[in-house]
């Protein structure tokens, strides 16, 4: 069976994040809960598109029913907004939430709201190279 991730991107460089994933072997899904990103999603991102309306209940449903092995959130411009979604990915009982953030005093935030792993970087292709040693372990479990 193919493990499953998750991608919550709020930037057209967060394709990567999709891109790499596929390559590594994943059936990738990008989530659409926030209404003024939908539009730039699906232009990036197509078919690929989890859409689910934004409130926390219905997304922890939606992602909940899908099973993903792991997910992998890019913080946005509001990182309040992020810090929900990583709440309702944690509560939606996705193995491992892993956040990228630009910013080391968000870690125990994101931490205290389920993400297993926070990283930081300040790119996704830098990111891309803490998480690729990570992925081993999902892709078998």
């Amino acid at each position: 069976m193919t493990p499953k991730m998750l991608i919550v991107a709020f930037d057209e460089s967060d394709r990567l994040y999709v891109e790499r994933s596929r390559e590594a072997g994943f059936a990738v899904q990008v989530l659409d809960c926030l209404e003024p990103y939908h539009r730039r999603l699906q232009r990036w991102f197509g078919n690929g598109l989890l859409h689910v309306v934004g409130h926390r209940e219905e997304v922890r449903a939606a992602v909940a029913s899908e099973m993903f092995q792991c997910a992998i959130v890019a913080e946005g411009a509001d990182y309040v907004q992020t810090g929900l979604i990583v709440q309702s990915l944690h509560a939606a009982g996705i193995p491992r939430v892993m956040v990228v953030t630009k910013h080391r005093d968000r870690r125990a935030v994101y931490r205290r709201l389920g993400a297993q792993v926070v990283l930081t970087a300040d790119s996704p292709a830098e990111a891309w190279g803490q998480i690729a040693s990570l992925l081993p372990s999902l892709a078998t479990a």
